[in-house]
Protein backbone atom coordinates (compact mmCIF):
# COMPACT_ATOMS: atom_id res chain seq x y z
CA UNK A 1 0.00 0.00 0.00
CA UNK A 2 1.11 3.39 -1.60
CA UNK A 3 2.75 5.14 1.99
CA UNK A 4 0.18 8.44 2.05
CA UNK A 5 -2.98 6.17 1.71
CA UNK A 6 -1.86 3.55 4.82
CA UNK A 7 -0.90 7.43 6.62
CA UNK A 8 -4.21 8.53 5.58
CA UNK A 9 -5.78 5.52 6.70
CA UNK A 10 -3.71 5.71 10.50
CA UNK A 11 -5.08 9.33 10.78
CA UNK A 12 -8.92 8.45 10.00
CA UNK A 13 -8.58 5.50 12.67
CA UNK A 14 -7.57 8.26 15.20
CA UNK A 15 -10.01 10.97 13.87
CA UNK A 16 -12.59 7.54 15.25
CA UNK A 17 -10.93 7.09 18.20
CA UNK A 18 -10.96 10.44 19.18
CA UNK A 19 -14.25 10.91 18.41
CA UNK A 20 -15.74 8.01 20.20
CA UNK A 21 -13.79 9.21 23.52
CA UNK A 22 -14.56 12.73 23.40
CA UNK A 23 -18.60 11.71 22.54
CA UNK A 24 -18.25 9.60 25.91
CA UNK A 25 -17.49 12.60 27.71
CA UNK A 26 -19.90 14.79 25.90
CA UNK A 27 -22.96 11.90 26.11
CA UNK A 28 -22.33 11.59 29.64
CA UNK A 29 -20.90 7.98 28.83
CA UNK A 30 -18.39 7.13 31.67
CA UNK A 31 -15.93 4.87 30.97
CA UNK A 32 -16.49 2.76 33.77
CA UNK A 33 -20.63 2.65 34.26
CA UNK A 34 -21.80 4.44 37.89
CA UNK A 35 -18.37 6.20 38.13
CA UNK A 36 -18.17 9.69 37.73
CA UNK A 37 -17.17 11.60 34.45
CA UNK A 38 -14.32 13.85 36.31
CA UNK A 39 -11.40 12.28 35.84
CA UNK A 40 -12.33 10.58 32.40
CA UNK A 41 -12.95 14.52 31.16
CA UNK A 42 -9.48 15.58 33.04
CA UNK A 43 -7.89 12.91 30.60
CA UNK A 44 -9.51 14.11 27.80
CA UNK A 45 -6.87 16.18 26.42
CA UNK A 46 -4.12 13.56 27.09
CA UNK A 47 -6.13 11.19 24.30
CA UNK A 48 -7.06 13.68 21.89
CA UNK A 49 -3.14 14.45 21.75
CA UNK A 50 -2.10 11.03 21.76
CA UNK A 51 -4.86 10.28 18.86
CA UNK A 52 -3.97 13.31 16.70
CA UNK A 53 -0.01 13.20 17.23
CA UNK A 54 0.24 9.70 15.84
CA UNK A 55 -2.36 10.19 13.07
CA UNK A 56 -1.28 13.43 12.13
CA UNK A 57 2.69 12.84 12.33
CA UNK A 58 2.22 9.53 10.32
CA UNK A 59 0.63 11.57 7.55
CA UNK A 60 3.07 14.57 7.52
CA UNK A 61 6.31 11.99 7.76
CA UNK A 62 4.31 10.02 4.62
CA UNK A 63 4.10 13.06 2.30
CA UNK A 64 7.76 14.47 3.26
CA UNK A 65 8.86 11.20 2.58
CA UNK A 66 8.03 11.71 -1.60
CA UNK A 67 10.39 13.12 -3.38
CA UNK A 68 10.39 16.87 -4.49
CA UNK A 69 9.77 17.91 -7.76
CA UNK A 70 12.81 18.44 -10.31
CA UNK A 71 11.21 21.57 -10.64
CA UNK A 72 9.34 22.68 -7.73
CA UNK A 73 5.69 24.54 -7.61
CA UNK A 74 6.54 27.11 -5.20
CA UNK A 75 8.59 28.04 -2.09
CA UNK A 76 8.26 25.16 0.53
CA UNK A 77 9.61 27.30 3.38
CA UNK A 78 6.67 29.65 4.00
CA UNK A 79 4.48 26.76 4.27
CA UNK A 80 6.37 25.38 6.90
CA UNK A 81 6.51 28.70 8.95
CA UNK A 82 2.74 29.38 8.61
CA UNK A 83 1.73 25.66 9.94
CA UNK A 84 4.09 25.64 12.82
CA UNK A 85 2.36 29.24 14.06
CA UNK A 86 -1.18 27.16 13.64
CA UNK A 87 -0.12 24.68 15.01
CA UNK A 88 1.01 26.69 18.11
CA UNK A 89 -2.60 28.36 17.95
CA UNK A 90 -4.37 24.48 17.70
CA UNK A 91 -1.72 23.81 20.75
CA UNK A 92 -3.09 26.85 22.59
CA UNK A 93 -6.23 26.22 22.44
CA UNK A 94 -5.87 22.76 23.43
CA UNK A 95 -4.92 24.09 26.76
CA UNK A 96 -7.69 26.91 26.89
CA UNK A 97 -9.96 23.41 26.36
CA UNK A 98 -8.34 21.78 28.86
CA UNK A 99 -8.22 24.55 31.79
CA UNK A 100 -11.69 25.80 31.15
CA UNK A 101 -13.34 22.07 31.46
CA UNK A 102 -11.37 21.58 34.68
CA UNK A 103 -12.90 24.35 36.18
CA UNK A 104 -16.23 23.84 34.89
CA UNK A 105 -15.59 20.70 36.53
CA UNK A 106 -15.19 22.35 40.03
CA UNK A 107 -19.00 23.02 39.67
CA UNK A 108 -20.02 19.86 38.66
CA UNK A 109 -17.63 17.09 40.84
CA UNK A 110 -21.06 14.70 39.65
CA UNK A 111 -20.18 14.96 35.84
CA UNK A 112 -19.16 16.61 33.15
CA UNK A 113 -22.41 18.16 32.72
CA UNK A 114 -22.76 20.38 30.15
CA UNK A 115 -25.93 22.35 32.86
CA UNK A 116 -25.03 25.83 33.43
CA UNK A 117 -23.63 26.93 36.81
CA UNK A 118 -24.83 30.50 38.44
CA UNK A 119 -21.52 31.80 38.65
CA UNK A 120 -19.34 34.19 37.38
CA UNK A 121 -15.83 31.93 37.25
CA UNK A 122 -18.35 29.27 35.55
CA UNK A 123 -19.29 31.71 32.59
CA UNK A 124 -16.02 32.69 31.95
CA UNK A 125 -14.93 29.26 32.31
CA UNK A 126 -17.70 27.99 29.52
CA UNK A 127 -16.85 30.65 27.30
CA UNK A 128 -12.74 29.59 27.17
CA UNK A 129 -13.54 25.93 26.82
CA UNK A 130 -17.30 26.15 24.30
CA UNK A 131 -16.15 29.18 21.88
CA UNK A 132 -12.12 30.60 22.15
CA UNK A 133 -10.47 27.15 22.45
CA UNK A 134 -13.36 25.33 19.73
CA UNK A 135 -12.43 28.67 17.34
CA UNK A 136 -8.38 28.41 18.10
CA UNK A 137 -8.30 24.49 17.77
CA UNK A 138 -10.73 24.22 14.24
CA UNK A 139 -9.67 27.42 11.96
CA UNK A 140 -6.11 27.01 12.33
CA UNK A 141 -6.37 23.39 12.13
CA UNK A 142 -8.47 23.37 8.61
CA UNK A 143 -5.82 25.55 7.30
CA UNK A 144 -2.77 23.82 8.43
CA UNK A 145 -4.34 20.55 6.96
CA UNK A 146 -5.23 22.83 3.59
CA UNK A 147 -1.00 23.80 3.48
CA UNK A 148 -0.43 20.16 3.77
CA UNK A 149 -2.34 20.05 0.35
CA UNK A 150 0.50 21.95 -1.20
CA UNK A 151 3.06 20.51 0.14
CA UNK A 152 1.98 17.38 -1.39
CA UNK A 153 1.13 18.58 -4.73
CA UNK A 154 4.77 20.16 -4.41
CA UNK A 155 6.20 16.12 -4.63
CA UNK A 156 6.20 14.44 -7.48
CA UNK A 157 3.01 12.47 -8.57
CA UNK A 158 2.52 8.99 -8.19
CA UNK A 159 -0.10 6.65 -9.08
CA UNK A 160 -1.87 4.55 -6.96
CA UNK A 161 -4.30 1.42 -7.68
CA UNK A 162 -8.18 1.31 -7.86
CA UNK A 163 -8.23 -0.50 -3.97
CA UNK A 164 -6.04 2.36 -2.57
CA UNK A 165 -8.60 4.87 -3.98
CA UNK A 166 -11.35 3.36 -2.94
CA UNK A 167 -9.46 3.55 0.91
CA UNK A 168 -8.95 7.17 0.37
CA UNK A 169 -12.33 7.47 -1.04
CA UNK A 170 -13.90 5.90 1.82
CA UNK A 171 -11.46 7.98 4.52
CA UNK A 172 -12.54 11.24 2.70
CA UNK A 173 -16.27 10.53 3.73
CA UNK A 174 -14.86 9.56 7.58
CA UNK A 175 -13.19 13.15 7.92
CA UNK A 176 -16.25 15.07 6.16
CA UNK A 177 -18.51 13.02 8.60
CA UNK A 178 -15.96 13.96 11.73
CA UNK A 179 -15.73 17.41 10.55
CA UNK A 180 -19.09 18.14 10.25
CA UNK A 181 -19.89 16.41 13.84
CA UNK A 182 -17.00 18.68 15.25
CA UNK A 183 -17.96 22.15 13.79
CA UNK A 184 -21.61 22.00 14.56
CA UNK A 185 -20.91 20.98 17.89
CA UNK A 186 -18.05 23.55 18.13
CA UNK A 187 -20.13 26.19 19.28
CA UNK A 188 -21.27 27.82 15.41
CA UNK A 189 -17.79 27.30 14.50
CA UNK A 190 -18.70 25.90 11.30
CA UNK A 191 -20.27 29.58 10.42
CA UNK A 192 -16.76 30.52 10.37
CA UNK A 193 -15.25 26.84 8.78
CA UNK A 194 -17.80 26.35 5.68
CA UNK A 195 -17.19 29.62 4.06
CA UNK A 196 -13.57 29.04 4.99
CA UNK A 197 -13.30 25.96 3.03
CA UNK A 198 -15.14 27.24 0.01
CA UNK A 199 -12.75 29.54 -0.26
CA UNK A 200 -9.60 27.04 0.04
CA UNK A 201 -11.74 24.55 -2.49
CA UNK A 202 -11.89 27.16 -4.94
CA UNK A 203 -8.37 27.98 -4.75
CA UNK A 204 -7.13 23.86 -5.00
CA UNK A 205 -9.13 24.13 -8.05
CA UNK A 206 -7.70 26.90 -9.39
CA UNK A 207 -4.25 25.37 -8.47
CA UNK A 208 -4.87 21.91 -9.90
CA UNK A 209 -6.29 23.81 -13.34
CA UNK A 210 -3.12 26.08 -12.99
CA UNK A 211 -0.72 23.15 -12.36
CA UNK A 212 -2.15 20.21 -14.32
CA UNK A 213 -2.62 18.27 -11.64
CA UNK A 214 -3.85 14.68 -11.66
CA UNK A 215 -5.43 14.16 -8.24
CA UNK A 216 -5.31 10.52 -7.79
CA UNK A 217 -1.68 10.67 -7.79
CA UNK A 218 -1.91 13.48 -4.69
CA UNK A 219 -3.71 10.76 -2.61
CA UNK A 220 -3.92 13.17 0.75
CA UNK A 221 -4.91 15.60 -1.73
CA UNK A 222 -7.80 13.79 -3.12
CA UNK A 223 -8.54 12.93 0.91
CA UNK A 224 -9.24 16.33 1.78
CA UNK A 225 -10.86 17.20 -1.02
CA UNK A 226 -13.25 14.39 -0.62
CA UNK A 227 -13.94 15.34 3.07
CA UNK A 228 -14.52 18.65 2.35
CA UNK A 229 -16.75 18.64 -0.59
CA UNK A 230 -18.69 15.63 2.05
CA UNK A 231 -18.20 18.15 5.54
CA UNK A 232 -19.89 21.44 3.67
CA UNK A 233 -23.43 20.07 2.86
CA UNK A 234 -23.57 17.80 5.74
CA UNK A 235 -22.95 21.25 7.94
CA UNK A 236 -25.61 22.80 5.45
CA UNK A 237 -28.30 20.50 6.53
CA UNK A 238 -28.14 20.55 9.88
CA UNK A 239 -28.01 24.70 10.05
CA UNK A 240 -31.20 24.27 7.84
CA UNK A 241 -33.36 22.26 9.84
CA UNK A 242 -31.66 23.07 13.08
CA UNK A 243 -31.28 26.74 12.98
CA UNK A 244 -28.08 28.44 12.53
CA UNK A 245 -26.61 28.77 16.22
CA UNK A 246 -28.11 26.28 17.68
CA UNK A 247 -25.56 23.61 19.40
CA UNK A 248 -26.38 20.05 19.89
CA UNK A 249 -26.63 20.41 23.53
CA UNK A 250 -29.72 23.12 22.66
CA UNK A 251 -30.97 19.99 21.20
CA UNK A 252 -30.77 17.67 24.72
CA UNK A 253 -27.47 16.14 23.53
CA UNK A 254 -24.82 15.90 25.97
CA UNK A 255 -27.16 17.27 28.70
CA UNK A 256 -27.33 15.62 32.28
CA UNK A 257 -30.56 14.59 33.71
Amino acid sequence: MDRTVRAVLVLTLCYLAFGAYAFGVFLQQPLVAGQSLTVQAALEPFAYVLAMLVGNLALLRAVLSQPARDRPLLDERPLFAAGAGLLLVVAFGAGLHTAGTLVEETFHSHSASNARADAFAYDVAYWLEEYLSHYMMMIPYVVALFLLVFLEVNREPRPITGGERAVVAGCGVVLGFCFAVGCVESAAVDLLVVPLNVLLLAKFCRSKQRYRLELWQAPFSAYWLIGTVTMVPLVLAFRLEAGWLTQPTDLGFGVAD
